[in-house]
């Protein structure tokens, strides 16, 4: 493989352009939280808000889910606590443990980002076509599903 292929692989494989794309998609929709009044939220907070479940659940499962560790997770919720988006709480289940859960404020929160992803694809539309978005969601949604991958709910 000479430089110039090399250097191609490395820009245009699928696992970078889909974090490309991810990261410019939380980069844009964290902009628009902010101008809903949501201004400490970061990109890595998608992490957490896309990991934990409407339910809540422990911080080991958010972490699990999201693929970093236990402490990195930790360092986010409590980020997202003290920003009153997140609290812990007992978990029902097994009093010795603690459950990550929204609070009202992050409940908000997640109504304003559905507004905010949807203007985020609307961008994306106006520059590939909202059928090529569409398309494109359609090929994610498969492959998560024929991987079994487990989207919470």
């Amino acid at each position: 493989m000479d430089e110039a292929e090399l250097l191609r692989f490395r820009r245009q494989h699928l696992g970078r352009l889909l974090a490309e794309v991810q990261r410019d998609f939380s980069i844009r929709v964290k902009a628009k939280l902010a101008q809903r009044r949501h201004p400490g939220i970061k990109p890595a907070h998608t992490q957490v808000f896309a990991s934990l479940p409407l339910a809540g659940a422990r911080l080991t499962q958010i972490a699990q889910r999201a693929g970093i560790t236990k402490q990195s997770m930790g360092a986010l919720v409590s980020e997202l606590e003290d920003l009153g988006y997140l609290t812990r709480a007992p978990d029902p289940e097994d009093g010795r443990a603690t459950q990550v859960r929204f609070t009202r404020k992050g409940r908000r929160m997640l109504h304003d980002a559905v507004a905010a992803t949807a203007e985020a694809e609307a961008e994306y539309a106006s520059r590939i076509g909202a059928r090529r978005v569409d398309e494109l969601r359609r090929s994610l949604a498969e492959i998560v599903d024929a991987l079994h991958i487990d989207i919470p709910a």
